[in-house]
């Protein structure tokens, strides 16, 4: 037997270099995926914040056309669902902003009851939207109160007491 012609211990060393390469390409695999997988998700957070923006200015919208409403009638309109609001206050969806998220036809309008003084600085409700500020999250309520302030809250935060429920 020649030195050249060593006994090897196990696999041939072609196998063995497969092998290591084989290892190197799951780790790398491994590690793009959780690359690409962290982009995606910020890519959808930042999306997902860029609506809730835009979702709040459409409120905001909703709540300057009442006030326009209520200064010219005397009152804020009655009870009704959004659709017939916007007709109510002359809006049409090309008037807001586009949200991929939400559609401000979900959006829930609570009537003042009783008589209301204009302008009214009441804390109550008036505009309510379900909006999700993260991709694995959970709805919250963004809340346009008849002081024209906005606040977002979670739904079970919510107690009867606060007339949301």
């Amino acid at each position: 037997m020649k030195d050249n012609e060593r006994i090897s211990s196990g696999e041939p060393l072609e196998k063995k270099e497969k092998k290591g390469c084989m290892i190197v390409a799951v780790v790398l695999g491994c590690v793009l995926t959780a690359i690409v997988a962290g982009a995606v998700w910020l890519g959808l957070e930042l999306r997902l914040r860029m609506d809730v923006i835009g979702t709040q200015a459409n409120m905001r919208q909703m709540d300057k056309a009442l006030f326009m409403y209520s200064m010219s009638h005397g009152c804020y309109p009655p009870q009704q669902d959004m659709e017939s609001l916007l007709e109510t206050l002359g809006l049409k969806e090309s008037d807001f902003q586009k949200v991929w998220s939400t559609d401000i036809k979900s959006a829930e309008y609570h009537a003042p009851s009783g008589a209301v003084k204009i302008p009214d600085v009441s804390q109550d409700p008036i505009l309510m939207i379900r909006v999700r500020q993260h991709v694995f999250g959970g709805n919250q309520l963004y809340i346009v109160r008849r002081d024209g302030s906005g606040i977002t809250v979670n739904e079970a935060d919510l107690t009867p007491a606060v007339g949301l429920k």
